[in-house]
């Protein structure tokens, strides 16, 4: 038995959905789509893909608009700021981070304090701060 299936050509009006959604995808990362030679079975599971897709993009969009707004007005949360060590809790340790590789010279690593007691870790030969 050979049970092949017959090519259906997609609606105008499928094509022209998908079609925006795949404009709206692209800024959620989705590359560049061929939807010429594309049946109906397959233009409606894209189109039932990409509706998700864009509709979770759009929803982090929002999200992180709120959080930015809220910010703006409620100033930087405490939980998000580290704290200068002279205000920090006994026992505070910073977060370990890895020196970067540089690949002319060896760091040599040395630091200093802000004003507002915040440490700056810096390389003595090429001054990088990190």
């Amino acid at each position: 038995m050979n049970d092949t299936k017959e090519w259906i050509a997609p609606t105008s009006r499928q094509l022209a959905y998908l079609r925006y959604l795949i404009s709206q995808a692209h800024s959620a990362g989705v590359p560049y789509l061929p939807i010429e030679r594309l049946d109906r079975d397959a233009v409606s599971a894209w189109i039932e893909y990409l509706d998700v897709l864009v509709q979770a993009h759009w929803n982090i969009q929002r999200d992180l608009a709120r959080a930015k707004e809220a910010a703006r007005k409620d100033g930087p949360s405490p939980y998000f700021a580290t704290p200068p060590r002279a205000r920090a809790p006994d026992g505070y340790r910073p977060p370990y981070q890895e020196v970067p590789t540089a690949y002319d010279h060896e760091h040599s690593i040395d630091t200093y304090l802000t004003e507002d007691d915040h440490e700056i870790v810096y390389c003595t030969v090429c001054n990088e701060e990190w």
